[in-house]
C-alpha cells in the first residue's frame, strides 16, 4: 500500500490495473486488488508500473496548463475526480515504456484538427493547424481567441543518470479566432529547457488548441494530435 500526496490535478480515486486508489482520513491511498501474486505475475508488473508511472507523469504534466485542467474536470465522468478520468484515460494507450501516437492530452470528444508543415527543434517549435471551415459549428461573437498547448515528450536519453523521459510544457500566445486560413504558432524554447530537450534523443508533441471568449475563459477545444 502507498500513499500519494495530492499533485498537480488532484487524488488518485478509482481502479486502473491491479491498483485501486481511495480516499481515508484526507490521504490518497494506492493498494492492490485481491488475486494480485507479485511473484508469478513479476513480468507483467514492472510493465504495470512503468505505464502507470508514465500516464501519471502525463496528467501532472498537463497539470501544468490551467486551462487543460479545468476542461478536464468538467468532462470527468460524475463520482471520478479530473486526474484518476485522465489516467484512465490515457494508460490503456501507453505502450511498453513508451507513450505512443495515440495518448491524448484533451478528453474525447474535442474539434478534429488537423497539422501543416511543423518545425520542432532544439530552440524552437513552429505548428502549423488547418484551416478549421467546416470542423465544428464555433459562435464566432463568443469564441474571439485561440491558444495551443504543446507538450513536449523526450525520451531515450543520452546520458544514463538521466531520468528516462521527461516533459515539456508550451503554451502559446492566442490569436485572433479565423477560420479560413491556416494557423500559424510559433515559440523560442528557454535556454534551460533547450538544455533539456538535447539530453534526449527521441521527441515527440501533443498538441491541442482551446477557443476562449473575451475573458479568456475556454469555450470550446480541439482533439489531441502528435507530432513527430
Amino acid at each position: 500500500m502507498a500513499i500519494i500526496k495530492s499533485g498537480i490535478l488532484g487524488e488518485l480515486q478509482g481502479s486502473v490495473g491491479n491498483i485501486t486508489g481511495k480516499i481515508v482520513n484526507g490521504r490518497n491511498i494506492l493498494s492492490r486488488k485481491p488475486g494480485f501474486r507479485k511473484k508469478n505475475n513479476s513480468v507483467e508488473v514492472l510493465k504495470w508500473r512503468e505505464k502507470f508511472k508514465l500516464s501519471v507523469s502525463l496528467g501532472s504534466a498537463i497539470g501544468s496548463f490551467d486551462i487543460l485542467r479545468l476542461i478536464w474536470k468538467a468532462y470527468a465522468p460524475q463520482g471520478l475526480n479530473h486526474f484518476s478520468y485522465f489516467v484512465q484515460s490515457n494508460y490503456k494507450l501507453v505502450g511498453d515504456g513508451v507513450l505512443t501516437n495515440k495518448n491524448i492530452i484533451t478528453p474525447y470528444g474535442g474539434f478534429p484538427i488537423g497539422t501543416g508543415t511543423n518545425t520542432i527543434s532544439s530552440t524552437a517549435l513552429s505548428i502549423v493547424v488547418n484551416a478549421l471551415t467546416g470542423t465544428y459549428d464555433f459562435d464566432l461573437e463568443t469564441e474571439v481567441n485561440v491558444k495551443l498547448y504543446a507538450l513536449v515528450y523526450l525520451s531515450n536519453p543520452v546520458s544514463d543518470h538521466a531520468e528516462k523521459f521527461t516533459f515539456i510544457p508550451i503554451e502559446f500566445d492566442s490569436q485572433v479566432l479565423q477560420l479560413t486560413n491556416s494557423l500559424t504558432f510559433s515559440k523560442a524554447l528557454l535556454k534551460a529547457d533547450q538544455v533539456v530537450y538535447e539530453s534526449y534523443t527521441d521527441h515527440k508533441v501533443y498538441a491541442a488548441i482551446v477557443t476562449l471568449d473575451a475573458n479568456n475563459n475556454p469555450i470550446n477545444f480541439s482533439s489531441s494530435i502528435c507530432i513527430e
